[in-house]
């Protein structure tokens, strides 16, 4: 009867994990995270990569890796990081300090690869 109890109990938390990794998977959507570029906290971090990092380690569930999530790290055009994140991980890094904005990853359709046509211009015709 005991060893009965105790396939019920693995069984119940097997399901429970399972639960939450599902539930968890279905939530996350990509954010890009744009940082202040002389951030006071970037002094302390040795690379952008694990300053961008560490906004994740205090943001995200113990339980998950930070760099599992975090996509891309930008450092050219803007400082920041494309990383995955639940709504209410999201809401706590929106706090934390040398965060200047955040906002959905969105994918676009391209337009043109000829802007000249695009605009109506003709590009073999001199001016003057």
């Amino acid at each position: 009867m005991e060893s009965l109890s105790k396939v019920q109990l693995f069984f119940l938390t097997f399901c429970t994990i399972l639960i939450i990794t599902t539930t968890h998977a279905q939530t996350l959507q990509t954010y890009l995270v744009q940082l202040h570029p002389h951030g006071i906290t970037s002094s302390t971090f040795t690379s952008k990569i694990k300053w961008h990092l560490s906004f994740l380690q205090q943001t995200i569930s113990s339980y998950d890796d930070p760099s599992s999530r975090l996509l891309y790290s930008y450092r050219s055009a803007m400082d920041g990081f494309a990383a995955r994140l639940t709504e209410s991980e999201l809401e706590y890094l929106q706090k934390l300090p040398d965060v200047i904005s955040i906002w959905p990853d969105r994918q676009v359709q391209i337009q043109t690869t000829y802007s000249y046509k695009f605009l109506g211009l003709n590009p073999a015709r001199e001016s003057g």
